[in-house]
């Protein structure tokens, strides 16, 4: 690819970072206004900057008073050398400090905006991977979306708005101190300017190495995070089978993958800074030369060539920012487009147009030959279709892998069908508005997943305008009350990460208490006493069917006496519907219930 198209395709690409940021940036104009005249102010002051130091070698000790700036303003500056030089002194603080304020208020303003910017990022891009299917985040390390989401997002905060005013501001410094510098001596400037196509040069062929390294060093950051994140949530697991070496190595492993990625970067940022140091100096020495000839030949005056030197270091110095920049640029486009690949995601279970809330549905449940794969070409449930009456209670039993996890995914439309359809009270539940229809299933699994905020914020969560007497209420039904109300806070106890801090059964507990208090018509039980000891198991059991009383409950239980109890029972096996009816009567017969009874001793 030639550095042309190259640069082309970079511009593009930031171009499009850009604009996608445009319906953020909106609500912040007056900022980003306010940042651009502070800009501007701070780009003049740089202009005049070495002006008075000419004043003062030709005015005050050369006596030259027609010479550069004093020939311009010689109306209006004292005669007297002693004036002058006081005058050229107070200009020189009144400049640097008018730069330092308008740079001050640059920083500042486009900072702000930034950061506001960012944050709002951020909240989308979260919001958006709550959205995205399980096909999605099956597919994705959550170490790999955990960095997009910090990582990814904070390179972003750098160069949304301040490195862009920053650019901004060295490109007009660099426009105007060619143009005076012109103005002073065109020959020089022609020197000076003759080596920009060699810096752009450089600057393009470093750029895409090092926009491909930061896109391999994030990956590698994302796979730190994926393995840090699986073993601090699985220390018990790793303690007990003392595997604490074996995943340290693995984690020292992704480590140095990362280390190596990281220093690849560090070595082709820093030659692209030095490379750009070298042909600058270059520039600097033909200057140098050349307009210390002029000067000895009475071309321009000692002061002039002074303040060329001066701009000359001034120009350059925006080149080897804006080169810095380029490296951070290529970082961002880099993580831009990470962060764009989940934010443009079409993987989400998507609602019809004109889908419609539901009103309190009374739970009856038909699949119609129902088909899903994960892979379209492996399916997991072929051609199933069952009718559930409302308020019956139907145990879902069958081997590991057989489908029943997915039937509940698909019936909360987790996923969707590849054929067939699921009613709900005779409506495709996809005619229904996604969040109020599973408004009116209530979920209790295996694993209770509790969010490391207080006990009432976790049963909360069922239903977040419940009142606390409905909380307090809904724990009870749940066997919860009695030890939730025994800690230091009460229900406002903060529970630890993933309710660590209360044990297996009260954890369970709260999330039955979070499944009664959404009070939903459709109950779904996903194996809800695995890994509790025989007396809680038969607690729970009786409080799950308590609340199963009256409603229409799809139960899967790895202890099949659990679904004994049941008013029926479908058995699944190889994505078919093999066995359907009341157990009572199926363990009577030489069929897939009882084959799957023996089967499991």
């Amino acid at each position: 690819m030639s550095p042309a198209r190259g640069a082309r395709g970079r511009l593009r690409r930031l171009a499009r970072l850009y604009r996608s940021f445009g319906p953020m940036l909106r609500p912040h104009r007056a900022r980003i206004a306010g940042a651009t005249a502070a800009m501007v102010g701070a780009m003049l002051a740089g202009l005049v900057a070495p002006w008075p130091m000419q004043m003062v070698i030709d005015g005050v000790l050369l006596g030259r008073r027609n010479a550069g700036m004093l020939g311009m303003l010689s109306g209006w500056l004292p005669q007297d050398p002693t004036a002058l030089l006081v005058l050229c002194c107070v200009l020189v603080v009144a400049i640097t400090a008018a730069r330092a304020g308008f740079g001050y208020a640059q920083t500042i303003l486009a900072a702000t905006v930034g950061h506001r910017v960012v944050t709002e990022l951020r909240a989308q891009l979260f919001a958006r991977l709550q959205r995205l299917s399980l096909g999605f985040h099956s597919r994705q390390k959550t170490g790999d979306l955990l960095v997009r989401l910090t990582g990814d997002v904070s390179m972003l905060r750098e160069v949304l708005l301040p490195a862009l005013l920053d650019v901004a501001s060295r490109v007009l410094v660099l426009v105007g101190m060619l143009a005076l510098m012109a103005m002073m001596d065109p020959f020089l400037t022609l020197v000076a300017a003759s080596l920009l196509p060699l810096l752009a040069l450089v600057s393009g062929r470093y750029g895409r190495r090092i926009r491909a390294a930061t896109r391999s060093q994030r990956k590698k950051e994302g796979r730190i995070a994926s393995v840090a994140g699986e073993a601090l949530s699985s220390v018990p697991v790793v303690q007990a089978f003392s595997g604490e070496d074996d995943v340290s190595e693995r984690f020292a492993t992704q480590n140095r993958r990362s280390l190596r990625a990281g220093l690849r970067t560090l070595r082709l940022e820093q030659t692209l800074t030095r490379s750009t140091e070298v042909v600058l100096a270059v520039g600097s020495a033909l200057v140098l030369f050349f307009g210390a000839r002029a000067a000895t030949d009475g071309a321009m005056s000692p002061g002039e060539l002074v303040v060329f030197l001066a701009y000359l270091r001034g120009m350059y110095r925006p080149v080897q920012g804006i080169t810095r920049h380029v490296s951070r640029f290529n970082k961002a486009i880099a993580c831009g487009e990470r962060i764009f690949e989940v934010l443009e995601s079409r993987e989400q279970v998507a609602e019809r147009p004109g889908a419609r809330v539901p009103e309190r549905i009374a739970g009856e449940i038909v699949f119609e030959n129902v088909t899903f794969g994960y892979d379209p070409e492996r399916p997991v449930l072929r051609d199933v279709s069952f009718r559930i009456p409302a308020g019956q209670r139907v145990g879902l039993v069958g081997p590991s892998g057989s489908g029943k996890s997915t039937t509940l995914a698909l019936l909360l439309r987790l996923h969707e069908p590849q054929s067939g359809r699921i009613l709900v009270d005779g409506i495709d539940i996809r005619d229904l508005q996604l969040d109020a229809w599973r408004r009116q299933v209530a979920i209790v699994l295996q694993e209770p997943f509790l969010f490391g905020i207080s006990a009432r914020e976790n049963i909360l969560f069922g239903r977040p305008d419940a009142t606390d007497d409905e909380v307090v209420a809904a724990a009870r039904a749940a066997g919860a009350d009695e030890f939730l109300s025994a800690l230091p806070d009460g229900y406002d106890a903060i529970l630890g990460e993933r309710g660590q801090s209360l044990s297996r059964g009260q954890q369970q507990r709260v999330a039955l208490a979070r499944a009664v208090l959404r009070d939903a018509p459709i109950l779904v039980f996903d194996e809800p006493t695995t890994g509790l000891d025989a007396a809680t198991e038969r607690e729970i059991v009786a409080t799950l069917s308590e609340m199963g009383r009256g409603r229409t409950c799809l139960w899967i239980a790895h202890d099949l006496e659990q679904i004994l109890g049941c008013d029926r029972v479908i058995v699944l096996r190889h994505g078919r519907v093999e066995q359907d009816g009341d157990p009572e009567r199926l363990m009577y017969v030489d069929g897939a219930l009882r084959r799957l009874f023996r089967e499991v001793g």
